[in-house]
């Protein structure tokens, strides 16, 4: 499947579910999230029942959005998202996905978590133990697809970016005028800033601040947004950055950390992969400095305040 996926012009990131390994993957949902939230299918298949070994696939190609739902309050207040997750995953507010079934038909609705995200255990080890038991609603596989000059998958860029956040984090302090960018900074340390990574273009991304207004209906400089759409032409991963109530209840945004999707990121914080980043009121790019101690500066953006995610722009 990733064979035939790839001659038709699409990169594949695989996780695989079925073996019990000291580095468990990712939760399946977050690498469907990273694609369909941007435009591209994935694939999960499963173990099902009809004989042993026996898998099944369906493509994902939406979801649903619950701003009523429990789940990211809960994830904060009683459970631990991960041992060194800093953020919160705007996958959180999915509520269904949508899907096709070649058995059952298309567009079909599958509950986040009906699938579990635990390793399955194999038909092979069931059948060593003497038990038919199925591994039941259990994702084996699953691929996530983007273009093809894309290196840098969902998973990274949302770590990379909250990355870079924190590394800008120092010099926020110096913007303490402005009361967004200090609550930008509050949750970013506390952990329960809400991410949210879409692939697009410069020209695309340049389009999105053209749409944008912030609270007081003030616009991102239109002599800014000339400029970025003068870069050349390349996929980029714009990680939005809002705070639950803002992100679920108003569908905005404090800003945005942009990374360059077609070059490959290495162990250490590599400050090349940084195009920009845009808090309350300003605009910030990398100045000088290592990757333990970067300094960057800041110019006016012209929105003082939030404004609205991707896909959820005010027209007049």
């Amino acid at each position: 499947m990733v064979e035939i996926l790839e001659k038709a012009g699409a990169r594949c990131f695989v996780a695989d579910y079925r073996i019990r390994t000291k580095t468990t993957p990712p939760p399946f949902q977050k690498y469907v999230y990273g694609s369909i939230e941007s435009g591209y299918p994935a694939i999960i298949s499963f173990e099902t029942t009809r004989f042993p070994g026996s898998y099944h696939g369906i493509p994902i190609i939406g979801h649903t959005f619950n701003s009523d739902t429990w789940v990211p309050s809960a994830e904060q207040f009683y459970f631990q998202l991960g041992p060194t997750t800093r953020y919160v995953p705007s996958e959180s507010w999915v509520s269904m996905y949508i899907g096709h079934d070649d058995n059952a038909g298309s567009h079909y609705c599958i509950p986040r978590h009906f699938f579990q995200t635990q390793h399955p255990e194999s038909s092979k080890a069931r059948k060593a133990k003497n038990t038919k038991k199925p591994a039941r609603e259990c994702v084996a596989h699953v691929i996530s697809t983007v273009p093809f000059p894309v290196q840098v998958n969902p998973i990274q860029a949302e770590a990379v970016g909250v990355d870079y956040l924190l590394a800008l984090r120092p010099q926020l302090e110096e913007l303490e005028n402005n009361v967004w960018a200090k609550r930008l900074s509050e949750f970013a340390d506390s952990g329960r800033l809400v991410l949210r990574p879409i692939l697009l273009t410069a020209s695309q991304y340049a389009s999105h601040l053209g749409q944008v207004s912030d609270w007081k209906r003030k616009r991102i400089r239109k002599d800014v947004i000339t400029e970025i759409k003068k870069l050349r032409s390349e996929k980029l991963w714009m990680i939005e950055l809002s705070v639950p109530e803002v992100f679920a209840a108003n569908k905005r945004k404090l800003g945005e950390v942009i990374v360059r999707a077609e070059k490959k990121l290495g162990a250490k914080r590599d400050l090349d992969g940084l195009l920009l980043a845009r808090v309350p009121g300003n605009f910030a790019v990398y100045e000088s400095g290592n990757e333990n101690s970067p300094k960057f500066a800041f110019l006016p953006s012209g929105a003082e305040e939030h404004v609205e995610l991707f896909g959820c722009e005010e027209t007049e």
